[in-house]
């Protein structure tokens, strides 16, 4: 189910709870509310984190390894965020994320010359799977689809993956989903 993002969402709360930020803790009719957490992963600078701060939505910090942040292609680093989103949850938290992975070697940019090409629709995992990029771009999808099955089949989460229209990235995940493969 989707939450809405405007203070009509907490109609059952008193009008002095309502704010952009309370929006995102309650669903319709709801008689109580959770913290609402928001993360971002691939954040860059992290500038939607920024904004969700601005109109007091609580936020953990932003996830970019560029800017210090775990390592995407390290499964054991991910698997330890994993353990910080399950104390939030657990500590009565509700989260929300938003995931913008890098989609360098899934974008579709790349089919306009062999020489860049690294993917095809009928070969999503890659033309050349163990081509360096495409090895690494794998990894890093594998615990990006991981990680957003954990945060919503395990702890309850709700969020967003953005990527370009047409990227291999979701024929990607549709793959390994129906082979069961994951590289961690």
């Amino acid at each position: 189910p989707s939450v809405a993002v405007d203070s009509s969402s907490c109609s059952s709360l008193s009008s002095a709870t309502c704010s952009p930020s309370s929006a995102l803790r309650c669903g319709p009719g709801a008689a109580s509310c959770s913290p609402a957490l928001f993360l971002e992963v691939f954040s860059g600078a992290g500038d939607l984190t920024k904004a969700m701060a601005r109109v007091k939505v609580d936020c953990l910090e932003p996830q970019d390894y560029s800017s210090g942040g775990v390592d995407f292609s390290n499964c054991r680093e991910v698997e330890e965020l994993w353990e910080v989103w399950r104390s939030r949850a657990r500590g009565g938290n509700r989260l929300f994320f938003y995931f913008a992975p890098p989609c360098n070697t899934f974008s579709r940019a790349r089919d306009r010359s062999v020489k860049t090409r690294l993917r095809s629709s009928s070969r999503p995992a890659g033309l050349y799977p163990e081509h360096p990029a495409t090895k690494l771009a794998n990894l890093v999808a594998d615990n990006t689809l991981r990680s957003i099955k954990f945060l919503v089949e395990e702890l309850g989460a709700q969020g967003t993956l953005e990527q370009p229209a047409g990227s291999y990235l979701a024929s990607y995940f549709d793959l390994v989903e129906w082979l069961g493969l994951a590289n961690c």
